[in-house]
């Protein structure tokens, strides 16, 4: 693979940083955006933002950042599942903040890198969905909203990038259950809030969760196809 320059946000934990480590290692430069960061490689560049504050989302210029040659990779990976309540429980912040990071966001940093770089450089665009995007899980109905949103959004940019001439390719893919910071808020949980945390308790127990490190070379493995398969996938 020749080198390329890979966008990731949520770059300080769980899947985002995994993926920063991997592409480090493969020798690609990597920008990643997240609220704080503590990784230092000369091949690393930080961008620092609250992705639930659409004023510092606009804020972003790629091209202080990116080069003038190298194909690009943006995977937009942070997300948040909110508060883990029955809905009449709820505050508008929840929504609000849940919506600006897991539907506003990616579109956005989409629709701004089309914007200010040169559309063939574009190589790729991954948005991480979840398994949640298709059955409903009570306490979860914006996170499981956002998520098939997401990947409808996703669909409808691959048909648009069709009648562009474009031949950059797209996925929104479901990672599976991975042993994230999301997990751990997950299982804590009460049962009056959340009726399945029981499951996802015996998950953690018997082994069931995948590790970042394991999501993200399964992510590369479905990047390295010559040909764009379904948008919405699972890994």
């Amino acid at each position: 693979m020749s080198n390329k320059t890979f966008i990731i946000t949520g770059s300080s934990s769980g899947i985002g940083k995994a993926c920063v480590e991997y592409y480090l290692a493969q020798g690609h430069h990597v920008i990643g955006i997240s609220r704080s960061n503590t990784l230092e490689h000369p091949k690393f560049s930080f961008v620092s933002c609250d992705l639930s504050d659409p004023y510092q989302l606009e804020q972003i210029d790629f091209r202080e950042k990116l080069g003038s040659d190298s194909a690009i990779v943006l995977i937009n990976n942070a997300g948040t599942i909110g508060e883990i309540k029955h809905f009449p429980n709820l505050s508008a912040l929840h929504y609000r903040e849940l919506a600006n990071i897991n539907i506003l966001a990616p579109q956005v940093l989409i629709t701004m890198l089309f914007q200010q770089i040169v559309p063939s450089r574009i190589e790729t665009i991954v948005n991480i969905s979840s398994g949640a995007a298709k059955r409903p899980i009570p306490s979860w109905a914006a996170y499981c909203a956002s998520k098939a949103a997401i990947d409808l959004y996703s669909e409808t940019l691959k048909i648009e990038f069709m009648e562009l001439g474009l031949s950059t390719k797209i996925y929104s893919v479901a990672p599976g259950v991975v042993d994230t910071q999301m997990q751990v808020v997950i299982r804590s949980t009460s049962p009056e809030d959340f009726t399945e945390v029981t499951n996802f308790k015996r998950m953690k127990e018997e082994g069931e969760l995948r590790s970042p490190k394991e999501v993200a070379v399964l992510l590369d493995a479905l990047l390295q196809e010559p040909e764009q398969g379904e948008v919405v996938c699972r890994l």
